[in-house]
């Protein structure tokens, strides 16, 4: 399907949701007198109510308390309290998350949950968690981690989720649920200012056209100025960051029975990210003997700099542009369908469109030894059909799934600023369709509580790459044709390299897989759970280009066992929830860095065999509505049990135990604590709280690229990315509110992060086993600001 036909598919589908209620234009234009009694009025009660934590991680709204799956929920309150500007904050307020920059920069991270984390930068890979917004699953991450304003909720499924969020869920699925339309007037306008040239707007307008309709706009616009400095070029910061945000949500009611819900979204970019600095340098793998007395000043030169400063010639840039548009329909079938009960149908399609263009350097020098050029235009088009209900003592939801991607993926790369010069040039589609069925039933015959819960899921993955892999060479006694086409993986003399007709390399992989899960739930109170979990996860694997492999489908088995508790003692509202798991890993894809046709790149392998294991806890007490203390933990045991390289050697194949490498970014422990203090006061003085959060990881590997056997006559370098890891550190986050000061119409917060200056770096870019290089980024400075919101209506 080309991104025309998508287009048009997804207007019509649009257009036959919206002419579902056209015979009830009528209603809509008399205003309905009484309120809908339908799933919109339904949700929204269901969501304001009080000390009930709702989440929707099986594809439906129940209480937290009663999902049998570990599930991290953050509301909006806390989001805003915890100053969660964007998903790259998230892991402070959900341990065992990680959230960080990508290649492609900042506003395209990558996520790691349980040890599994992709860094799917290009088309031909997919990620290990997919970000959901809306219930709408985002392929490519650009955009979706600066969605954070005008949300009802965020939610960390945590674990394969190959039932009901389908394929690349083997680590688990981040959901981002949006305010939807009301029937209220009602609004805020939102100003925050700080260090760092920090400036931030945001608002939002309900608008109730009519009971049958409303109209919700947001919108939120950042910047902020880099605390990376550039002593090679003055007055130019990294980190910088320019985006804005734009959400448009229409609700339509035509009848009781009906709700259709139609949101626009629109992101740019312009950031100046990415940047890491050089720290060590090992000349026994640096390929140029030539060079290494100037790589040596380099790094003496980065040394003497301050922690927040780096030596670089250019610019790493980062662009990104993001539309998309999807509509969700729900018709309430009614209360008596024989076998299916009390039933509806669902059905979900969007359309999204992403243009980005980056440029990174990243060995950190002003010497220019490693760049990257790329772009990515392409669009995802997908469609979700659902039917949801109630029959007795069994809920159940079974549908299909259809999503189509396709992008032109381009990257020039170049080692020490000198030829040979690698035209990575792309086009990817990858489709994929399912059929699904889940249900829970509940068993009063044999105990009141009990209850299992059961599903399946099938999928057909198929990818379809288009390689146009070019070179252009230096010229020598021995090279007499500067042009070659590399796409076949056999050097083929080419005339230019902007024909690409001239140079293309068709593959294609298809992959069928099943996953499933099951549970044995009891819940012995409304609000206390205990249950055992098994659960099968399939992430899609890969099809053969000029620069990667084959790769096979990542599978996961895995078993949790998890009790959730909620309890009063005294004054004291307590919520204990704990989880434990341990799930078998087979031909988990990793992505390796090595020297690619000259060229230092990175490619996606399978590693055969793995096995994870860990404890997630959750504590919250409430004392009487003045204190609030919360505590989280994540221990995470990742281990590789079978993961070789085979080195070709005068002496026949060499085989290379790498299973004592580490699992990148997937910190062994997290742990994150908070104390909220809701000042007491007159009513007429308004409200006031102080909020205080803690939060701690332990040490991690940063590259997959890793392992303690160098191997016979250190044949294995990957034994030098040892440096690659990064030390744990803590930081501490304050936040204070006044609310209405004195009877005023506006709120004023005040907040800082970092608040001890803790130095520390987020990350490091070790490349020592193909140029000898190790470069790393600091995490973010102590940063300030006041905010000021103005809300009105309700």
């Amino acid at each position: 399907m080309n991104r025309i036909s998508a287009t048009r598919t997804l207007l019509t589908a649009l257009g036959a949701s919206a002419a579902i209620g056209a015979v009830a234009w009528p209603s809509i234009a008399l205003a309905q007198a009484e309120p809908a009694s339908g799933p919109a009025a339904q949700n929204a009660e269901a969501n304001h109510d009080d000390g009930e934590i709702l989440v929707t991680a099986r594809r439906k709204e129940e209480s937290l308390q009663a999902v049998p799956l570990s599930v991290a929920a953050v509301s909006s309150d806390e989001l805003r309290t915890e100053n969660v500007q964007s998903l790259t904050d998230l892991p402070r307020v959900a341990p065992g998350l990680t959230v960080t920059p990508s290649s492609l920069g900042s506003t395209r991270p990558a996520y790691q949950i349980r040890g599994q984390r992709a860094n799917a930068t290009r088309i031909t890979a997919d990620p290990a968690i997919v970000v959901y917004f809306a219930e709408v699953g985002t392929a490519r991450s650009a955009g979706s981690s600066q969605s954070v304003f005008d949300l009802q909720s965020v939610q960390v499924l945590k674990g394969p989720q190959g039932t009901l969020f389908g394929r690349n869920t083997t680590g688990g699925a981040i959901l981002l649920t949006p305010n939807a339309p009301t029937r209220d007037f009602e609004g805020y306008g939102q100003l925050s200012a700080g260090n760092f040239g920090m400036r931030d707007a945001e608002g939002m307008l309900n608008l109730p056209i009519s009971d049958a309709v409303q109209l919700r706009v947001a919108g939120k616009y950042h910047k902020m100025d880099g605390w990376f400095r550039n002593a090679l070029r003055p007055g130019e910061r990294s980190w910088d960051e320019d985006n804005t945000s734009l959400r448009a949500s229409l609700r339509l009611t035509p009848t009781e029975d009906i709700t259709s819900d139609f949101i626009g979204t629109y992101f740019r970019s312009d950031v100046l990210g990415f940047q890491p600095k050089l720290i060590g340098f090992n000349p026994g793998t640096f390929p140029v003997a030539a060079l290494v007395p100037a790589v040596q000043a380099e790094l003496a030169a980065s040394n003497a700099l301050g922690f927040y400063e780096y030596r670089e010639l250019h610019k790493a840039r980062n662009r990104d542009k993001v539309l998309s548009i999807q509509n969700t329909t729900t018709i309430e079938l009614g209360d008596d369908l024989s076998l299916f009960g009390s039933a509806r149908i669902k059905n979900i399609i969007a359309y999204r469109d992403i243009k980005n263009n980056f440029s990174t350097f990243a060995d950190g020098s002003g010497l220019g030894i490693f760049y990257t050029f790329g772009r990515y235009d392409g669009y995802q088009f997908s469609n979700e059909l659902q039917v949801q209900g109630e029959n007795g003592n069994v809920d159940y939801v079974f549908g299909a799934f259809y999503s189509t991607e396709k992008g032109d993926d381009f990257t020039n790369a170049q080692t020490f600023n000198a030829l040979p010069l690698n035209f990575t040039d792309l086009t990817g589609r990858n489709d994929s369709i399912s059929t699904f069925a889940h249900a829970n039933v509940k068993l009063p015959s044999i105990a009141d509580g009990l209850s299992v819960s059961f599903g399946a899921r099938i999928t057909k993955d198929t990818r379809y790459i288009d390689s146009h892999v070019r070179q252009q060479r230096a010229l020598s006694a021995t090279v007499t044709e500067p042009n070659v086409c590399l796409a076949s993986g056999v050097p083929m003399v080419i005339p230019n390299l902007t024909d690409r007709s001239l140079c293309s390399f068709k593959t294609k992989a298809t992959f069928t897989e099943p996953t499933w899960d099951i549970s044995l739930n009891y819940q012995f109170t409304p609000d206390n759970l205990v249950y055992v979990a098994h659960r099968r996860g399939y992430r899609a694997g890969a099809a053969r280009s000029a620069t990667s492999p084959d790769v096979r489908p990542e599978l996961v088995d895995d078993i949790e066992i998890g009790s959730k508790n909620e309890f009063d003692l005294g004054d004291a509202s307590i919520r204990f929830n704990v989880a434990g798991y341990y799930g078998w890993y087979k031909d988990l894809q990793r992505n390796i860095t090595l020297v690619l046709n000259g060229v230092t790149a990175a490619q996606d392998r399978n590693a055969a065999k793995a096995h994870v294991y860990g404890l997630e806890t959750d504590l919250n007490v409430d004392i009487g509505r003045i204190v609030t203390l919360s505590a989280s933990y994540a221990l995470t045991k990742a281990v590789y049990d079978d993961y070789s390289n085979v080195f070709n050697t005068p002496g026949g194949p060499v085989t290379v135990d790498n299973s004592s490498a580490l699992f990148s970014y997937t910190p062994e422990h997290m742990f994150t604590a908070s104390a909220r203090l809701n000042v007491p006061m007159a009513p007429e003085n308004g409200e006031a709280s102080i909020s205080a959060t803690y939060s701690y990881q332990s040490s991690f590997q940063t590259t997959d690229s890793n392992s303690k056997n160098c191997g016979p006559n250190g044949i294995e370098r990957w034994c030098l990315n040892q440096v690659g890891v990064v030390d744990g550190y803590g930081l501490v986050n304050l936040r204070a509110d006044w609310r209405k000061p004195f009877g005023a119409p506006f709120d004023i917060g005040a907040f800082v992060t970092n608040l001890t200056d803790e130095k520390y770096y987020a990350g490091k870019y070790a490349l020592v086993n193909v140029i000898g290089l190790l470069s790393a980024w600091p995490g973010p400075p102590r940063m300030y600001g006041l905010e000021l919101r103005i809300p009105f209506g309700r």
